[in-house]
């Protein structure tokens, strides 16, 4: 599903794609990824499944935050485990938990999760086949090496692009370093993406596959939002509106432009304030 962004004049034409609103049969996984993100991944697997279901939450990342992705997934039969970074990491390094059986899930480390990603591409180019560029969220790298290694089949002059929000945002670091990189991570409302480091292998598969890191900062992302919801009647969450903020800043380029609105779960006390700010 496209929707047109044009509240003023502009010479690029964006265009959004909601991953939110898509027909749930489609997909394998999930819509967003890394640490945060580990929510979402488990909201869409609780969607398919309704018990069994492990996520890990993180301490360094207040809980209370992220109540409404929390409610949702102990509503279909989810359990959340509050667990520091570092466990965290570990768990999904060796894709398992102390205590905990049953199949292990990773959001975007896993081949069957990227192909499922992957199939959001495949809409993009039916619905605009000659796209110039994509943006989309950066997690954990699972919904962007996914999409971006659909278009390199299939329109690889399409440039692909990943995008952050300023306050925490390890790709961009990581690829002007040349090699993972941590940074000065900040918790912010835009809890969709970012972290303090990106996964070696992620960082390796990424560099191959996109055209660059593009960040933007929190009163772009707001506002981004604040367009979304009174111009088109679209509420995303933080993660979702990053993308859109790069690319009305111009870092995408021009001509025309998809961007990955990779989700909705935003609680309402945080919507209200971005749109009273």
């Amino acid at each position: 599903m496209d929707v047109k962004l044009s509240p003023r004049p502009l010479e690029t034409h964006v265009d959004w794609t909601r991953d939110d609103v898509q027909d749930e049969s489609k997909w394998t996984v999930e819509l967003t990824d890394a640490d945060k993100r580990e929510l979402d991944h488990a909201l869409s697997v609780a969607k398919a499944h309704s018990e069994n279901l492990l996520d890990i939450g993180l301490e360094q990342f207040p809980l209370d935050k992220l109540k409404t992705k929390i409610e949702a997934i102990e509503r279909l039969g989810g359990r959340v485990i509050k667990v520091s970074f570092d466990e965290w990491w570990r768990a999904f390094e060796e894709r398992a938990y102390a205590g905990v059986d049953g199949a292990f899930m990773h959001a975007f480390d896993d081949e069957d999760v990227m192909a499922g990603n992957g199939t959001i591409a495949l809409e993009v180019l039916e619905d605009l086949p000659d796209v110039d560029a994509i943006v989309i969220p950066w997690g954990g790298g699972g919904l962007t090496c996914g999409i971006a290694s659909v278009l390199r089949e299939l329109r690889p002059a399409c440039k692909v692009f990943t995008a952050e929000v300023a306050t925490a945002a390890p790709l961009a670091a990581s690829l002007a370093a040349g090699a993972p990189a941590e940074v000065d991570y900040q918790s912010s409302w835009v809890d969709g993406i970012g972290a303090k480091a990106v996964f070696p292998q992620m960082f390796e598969r990424a560099r191959k596959l996109i055209d660059g890191a593009l960040v933007a900062d929190l009163s772009s992302v707001a506002e981004a939002l604040r367009l979304m919801v009174q111009h088109n009647h679209v509420i995303a969450e933080g993660a979702g509106a990053c993308p859109v903020a790069c690319a009305l800043s111009g870092q995408a380029g021009s001509g025309k432009i998809v961007c990955i609105v990779s989700g909705g779960n935003i609680d309402s006390s945080k919507l209200f304030r971005v749109l009273t700010t």
